[in-house]
């Protein structure tokens, strides 16, 4: 394991050589921490070490650290190691647990922005629905309007028109009156004189002469003047 630094205190009292608070700074990957006891006389090794991995930013676990303890014990030549992941195996099940906590948390952010969703679309769809039904009622609602506006325009209309047809009515007998009251009486001159404009002139035409129809006899008319034979 590279490192930067390596600190601790190191004594020797009574055939022992002791190294006490040993840190091993590895940089951004680990730290190193422990301490060691080598008996000079026995040549027996006594050491507990820490070694501390640095996590991630998304890996960081409150509580607990990703770390291992090492020991080792024994002769020097050959000491005992022991390595405990207690600590290790804490921290992975803390994770593990904190991973599955935000999965269930985005899962039910997931499932509550759904549930919003499918509200907010039904409200939409309720929205749309109930402005069709207002824009339905109000054209309905103008349609009968126009129907009633319609009848009364023909009602009026033919009121109009019936109104007309006896105002002409009125005034065509008003004028058959009038001609009635201005239209003189015929008499018989009158007669003789409209028959023989109905038939020419008594003047004689160059090309043939004039020949009178006889006149029908007199007719006797109490109180009319004597008709004078013109034969």
């Amino acid at each position: 394991l590279p490192f930067g630094r390596l600190e601790g205190a190191l004594t020797l009292a009574g055939g022992v050589v002791r190294l006490r608070d040993l840190t091993v700074d590895a940089g951004a990957a680990a730290t190193v921490s422990g301490s060691a006891a080598l008996d000079l006389a026995r040549l027996t090794l006594q050491a507990d070490t820490t070694i501390r991995v640095t996590p991630d930013k998304d890996d960081q676990v409150a509580g607990a650290a990703p770390q291992v303890a090492v020991a080792f014990a024994g002769p020097v030549d050959q000491p005992r190691r022991s390595v405990d992941v207690a600590p290790f195996a804490a921290y992975l099940t803390i994770r593990a647990f904190e991973r599955e906590v935000r999965r269930v948390e985005a899962l039910q952010e997931e499932i509550i922005e759904r549930d919003r969703f499918a509200r907010e679309l039904r409200r939409l769809r309720e929205e749309r629905q109930r402005r069709e039904r207002e824009e339905a009622e109000r054209l309905e609602r103008e349609r009968v309007e126009f129907e009633i506006e319609g009848r009364r325009f023909r009602e009026a209309a033919e009121a109009r028109r019936v109104q007309a047809r006896r105002e002409q009515q009125e005034a065509a007998r008003r004028q058959a009156a009038e001609r009635t009251r201005t239209t003189p009486t015929p008499t018989f001159e009158g007669l003789i004189r409209d028959a023989l404009d109905s038939r020419g002139s008594l003047t004689p035409a160059p090309a043939a002469p004039l020949r009178l129809q006889p006149l029908p006899p007199p007719v006797q008319v109490p109180g009319a003047p004597p008709v004078i034979d013109a034969r």
